[in-house]
């Protein structure tokens, strides 16, 4: 019974010693992640936007971490009030990421959680609010097909992958992005073709 209490104890340091480790396919090191979650958590945002944008848009970075930075440095520019980077950030993330199918969902995600309005000044789009007045727009159904254009570009990445729940995951994201504002009461709406070639006005 001690000799079986010692064997436990010695694989409990090891394991926990190999928790503080960098591991190969997490790069880079945890130690920058919990320094910008902390940063977050203190309410400098604009420290830790610089931070988890630099991570995401790192093209050697974690495929499944990426995104979870993605949303970190979304939600930071959303609290400084930044709504108007919120496009450059996440197009960027999506062309650094093009074969990474986990940050193309996970922009598409956050296209739907952006602010869904703003101003054309100049022709140029600015999302959110804005001084200085311009032409207010909605741009809701244009932010659901690029979302929708995201995930018919991810899909074919999944035949390479082999967990089947994160597949599933996938799919069910999907149908999220395909019901968006077109669910129950609106569910007519199915019946629009929606054409993925180019983004609506």
């Amino acid at each position: 019974m001690k000799s079986r209490l010692m064997i436990l104890g010695a694989l409990v340091a090891v394991l926990g010693g190999l928790g503080g480790m960098q591991l190969p396919g997490d790069e880079p090191p945890l130690a920058e992640r919990e320094k910008a979650l902390k940063t977050y958590q203190a309410g400098n945002y604009k420290e830790s936007y610089e931070m988890y944008r630099a991570l995401a848009l790192d093209p050697k970075q974690n495929k499944v971490q990426a995104g979870s930075d993605l949303n970190m440095a979304f939600y930071s520019l959303i609290n400084l009030g930044r709504n108007d980077e919120v496009d450059e950030l996440l197009e960027t993330a999506a062309k650094t990421h093009e074969k990474n199918w986990q940050m193309l969902q996970a922009t598409a995600q956050l296209y739907l959680q952006a602010e869904h309005y703003g101003y054309v000044v100049a022709g140029k789009f600015y999302r959110g609010d804005r001084r200085g007045g311009g032409k207010f727009v909605q741009s809701f159904v244009r932010d659901r097909v690029r979302a929708l254009q995201l995930m018919v570009q991810a899909m074919p990445l999944l035949d390479a992958e082999n967990d089947q729940r994160a597949k599933s995951d996938f799919h069910f994201s999907l149908s999220n992005v395909l019901l968006a504002n077109q669910g129950w009461s609106e569910a007519w709406r199915l019946q629009y073709m929606t054409n993925m070639a180019e983004l609506p006005d």
